[in-house]
């Protein structure tokens, strides 16, 4: 059929739905919602700008993208201003480079001209812009002294005197990140960059993720390349100091550099990098890729600034060490793989475990877990994680058939309300904050629950602190109010009848008021609450490692699976479940079957057998597992302290890593037989799953240090010298031909770059980013547990409420935070509170203060510590132990007053 006019309907279509203009004389095609500045630059023309970012929205601060525009009064925007059908533009009139000239000489006029001593001499956007308009100085040079450079932490550096307050910073730290961090103060009577109260980054909530850095068009914000500059820079710095920055410049650009890009294996989220490395081989610096599908040109500090070190530390393990006469020594490894195969087949079936940190590729992990049943006759193998993470998981695959994600982050602006449950962002898993923060800005609701206070509850349309360990009580309790006050919610209908009423009957002991005395939130906030799920879209459920320290993790997840149940959101985009924390490829671990007595392709049978690597460890330390075979990328050591006991316990251990431990640990390296060194992700390539389900081939980027090799290798060859055949593999692709066969969620992967995510059945499949759109899961019935009412709440006389500080810590601590911003928890007291709570009642930091309850007294110096919500105090564990007298306090609460002695 075709139209009036005789175009196709399709044609018709795309024609109604592009908007037609000039721009110097040129025709152009745009989007409707495109502003001028997009237009041309799809177009190829080039309008220059400062403050404008594609990350960021547009401003017009700058003005220097001014443009002239028929009909239009003044010089408008580029960046700000929509195109318009018909729109005629012009962008280099004489009337429009005097103007920009005009503009630039303004922000030129306190702007140093030393360019040639810059770090980014070069590559600087204003130099650029001097260079594209002809400015020719006609005025003298700022001659007052410079500022002294501030320290961004160890990572980068903050110079004043050249930044061009274009806002980019202050922008991308409040849009995207939500830090806050980074704020125009007004100073001597003019607008600059600074912090709030001009206080340090690390008081100020800074999360060190150098998204600044990487947008700066100056100078101003640059990364801390000391340790790249290293011994020139000392001895330059000794002949002559006013000379030190001009010449490493020079030398820095004298010196043959390349960019590759791969993907970060530091955390689940995937984030794909660009890596600078000199010919040598040596990583200068590192930057988030803006075409990353999954971070999209954001990063953490973790991959921004620290991955370029842990790959690069001296303590690099680089050749096998055998145990000989007590002490381990170099040796070759033919003797170290003869020596672990001889050992190994001493053991019987299941007298071996095999454990990894997940940092592993995708090919290898299968490799290992194929190792551990085929080779050493064991089904004890497991991925080290945070605690109770493989219950939640398990959870997930009862009722999902999978145990992953539901939905991709970047859908979380289709949400119409978001719940964030025990997560803070910066320490587990800062790129889901950047989507969340954007989903927000676009009008998502977000509903934040966390016992401690923090960045993400800041721009919350309703925060919620409660007691921690209450999450059931507190998730129960939002189940009721949803059913009760929503029920023509479409889920809902479509439930058996009889689960329904099941269920109703067992909520009905978690009705606001107890509820409320459980968890310690206002019973208004709860009602609030169910108001925003219950609204019949999408609900985007989000729970980090602080979820975990829930005093019932299954029945928990169970929970939160059940509120995405009855709201109708898996299946939606935007709706669903995802976990946000873990080590790099956590989510490749279990697809591969790094579960104990779960096998590749076993993920959606729903009857398999559940081991934790907790029940693995303690299997050593009871001697019934006797050999350990270790496998981890531990950069900083944190596993092998965990490690260390069972190391002990058992009679014989391998290690292989990347880091030497023996330096540090001299007594767990002594206890190993054999440590073997590891080659790195980013030094052997492969595949990662990361957290969103998705699939990304790792290009090697570095050569192994010394005679370090992949875990497939090594694998490979124990295995042939205990004579077990198929493990003889090429390479890594023949290994994840294999995956392709034998996990149907990946068997339609291809080999090229795209990244894909699974399920993906087959080659010409483009990947499931929304889990059951087609279909929904078979869910499994639930009803909460009765609830268990606290003995005592908080009263007039006793207004507090007692926890203990290790109880928090899994809520605003991870692995991804920067050290700096520890700093408000690094408290001298140990008696914590909110310092709002601490100044009205007279008290300072530092006061020797007594902590009252029914059952016990407690005196110490006091701390001020901001993340506390109001009428919270925290006292150590072993404090209130070595009172109370009750091991079991986890998830208990006590009524408390305070005193100053």
């Amino acid at each position: 059929m075709k139209a009036p006019n005789g175009i196709q309907p399709e044609k018709l279509e795309v024609m109604m739905s592009t908007i037609k203009l000039w721009i110097n004389a040129h025709e152009v095609e745009a989007k409707p919602g495109q502003t001028i500045m997009e237009a041309a630059d799809a177009a190829g023309i080039h309008i220059p700008r400062l403050c404008y970012h594609p990350s960021l929205k547009a401003s017009g601060s700058c003005r220097l993208c001014a443009v002239e525009i028929d009909g239009y009064r003044g010089l408008p925007a580029a960046c700000s201003t929509p195109v318009a059908e018909g729109m005629r533009i012009e962008t280099s009139t004489p009337k429009v480079q005097d103007f920009r000239r005009e503009m630039l000489s303004l922000i030129l006029q306190d702007h140093p001209r030393e360019c040639l001593g810059c770090p980014r001499n070069g590559t600087c956007e204003l130099q650029q812009l001097v260079s594209s308009l002809g400015i020719d100085f006609p005025y003298p040079p700022p001659t007052g002294k410079r500022p002294p450079l501030k320290a961004g932490g160890a990572y980068f550096e903050r110079d004043t005197s050249l930044c061009v307050r274009c806002g980019r910073c202050v922008r991308i730290c409040h849009e995207v990140r939500g830090a806050g961090a980074i704020v125009f103060r007004e100073k001597a009577g003019r607008q600059e960059v600074a912090t709030p109260f001009d206080r340090p980054l690390e008081d100020v909530g800074c999360q060190f993720c150098g998204a600044c850095v990487d947008v700066c068009p100056v100078g101003a914000l640059r990364e801390n390349l000391k340790t790249y500059q290293g011994e020139p820079q000392e001895q330059i710095f000794q002949t002559c100091e006013n000379l030190t920055n001009i010449v490493l410049d020079l030398y820095r650009k004298e010196m043959p550099r390349t960019w590759k890009t791969s993907i970060c294996p530091v955390c689940s989220a995937g984030c794909r990098m660009r890596f600078e490395l000199t010919e040598t081989g040596h990583i200068v610096q590192v930057r988030p890729d803006s075409n990353g599908p999954s971070n999209l040109g954001q990063a953490c500090i973790q991959g921004r600034f620290l991955l370029k070190g842990y790959l690069q530390q001296p303590g690099r393990l680089k050749k096998p060490l055998l145990r000989e006469n007590g002490s381990l020594r170099e040796t070759t490894w033919d003797a170290a793989l003869e020596s672990m195969a001889g050992k190994f087949k001493e053991y019987g079936p299941g007298e071996t475990a095999v454990l990894t940190d997940g940092r592993a590729t995708n090919e290898e992990l299968y490799l290992l877990q194929k190792f551990a049943r085929e080779v050493l006759k064991t089904g004890f193998i497991g991925c080290l994680a945070p605690q109770n993470h493989g219950k939640a998981h398990e959870v997930l695959r009862r009722n999902f058939g999978m145990a992953a994600a539901t939905n991709s982050l970047g859908e979380m602006n289709q949400a119409g309300c978001l719940l964030a449950i025990g997560f803070n962002p910066p320490a587990d898993h800062p790129v889901a904050g950047t989507h969340m923060r954007r989903a927000v800005l676009n009008g998502t609701k977000l509903i934040v629950a966390n016992p401690c206070d923090g960045a993400i509850a800041h721009y919350a349309d309703l925060p919620m602190h409660y007691y921690p360990g209450t999450e059931l009580s507190l998730l129960s309790g939002l189940l009721y109010l949803v059913i009760k006050e929503n029920p023509d919610l479409p889920a809902l209908k479509e439930m058996d009848p009889s689960e329904l009423e099941n269920l109703k009957q067992s909520l009905d002991a978690y009705h606001p008021e107890a509820v409320s005395r459980m968890t310690g939130i206002p019973q208004e906030k709860l009602l609030e609450a169910s108001c925003l799920l219950g609204t019949g879209k999408p609900l985007g459920i989000l729970y980090g490692k602080g979820l975990l320290e829930s005093c019932n993790v299954p029945e928990t997840v169970q929970a939160l699976v059940s509120l995405s149940r009855i709201t109708g959101s898996v299946g939606n985009a935007g709706g669903g479940i995802a976990p946000l924390y873990g080590n790099g490829n956590l989510q490749g671990a279990w697809d591969m079957g790094v579960v104990s007595h779960l096998l590749p392709g076993q993920a959606a049978q729903k009857d398999s057998a559940f081991v934790s690597p907790e029940e693995i460890l303690q299997a050593v330390d009871s001697g019934k597992i006797k050999a350990l075979y270790v496998a981890l990328e531990d950069y900083d050591g944190s596993w092998m302290d965990f490690l260390t006991p069972y190391v002990k316990k058992a009679e014989f251990v391998v290690i292989q890593n990347v880091v030497s431990c023996h330096q540090k640990r001299q007594e767990e390296e002594a206890s190993a037989h054999v440590v073997l060194p590891m080659a790195a992700v980013l030094e052997k390539g492969g595949t990662l799953t990361n957290g969103e389900r998705r699939v990304q081939r790792v290009e090697a980027i570095l050569s192994p240090p010394g005679e370090a090799r992949s875990l497939q290798w090594v694998l490979s060859e124990i295995a042939g010298r205990m004579e077990v055949s198929g493990f003889e593999y090429s390479n890594a692709e023949d290994v994840f031909n294999e995956i392709r066969e034998k996990v149907p969620y990946y068997s339609g992967m291809r080999g090229e770059r795209k990244a894909v995510q699974w399920p993906c059945p087959h080659p010409d499949h483009p990947g499931t980013s929304t889990l059951f759109a087609e279909a929904a899961p078979s869910w499994v019935s639930w009803a909460p547990p009765p609830p268990q009412l606290p003995e005592e709440t908080p009263d007039k006389d006793y207004p507090f409420s007692l926890v203990s500080s290790e109880q928090l810590n899994a809520y605003f601590l991870g692995p991804l935070l920067a050290k700096e911003s520890t700093a408000l928890l690094s408290t001298k007291g140990v008696v914590q509170m909110n310092p709002a709570d601490a100044f009205t009642r007279g008290l300072l930091p530092d006061d020797t203060v007594r902590v009252i309850t029914h059952t016990g007294e407690w005196e110490g110096n006091l701390a001020m510590n901001p993340l506390l919500p109001g009428k919270m105090i925290a006292l150590p564990q072993e404090m209130i132990l070595n009172q109370l007298k009750d091991p079991n306090i986890a998830g208990k609460f006590f009524a408390a007053k305070v005193e100053k002695r």
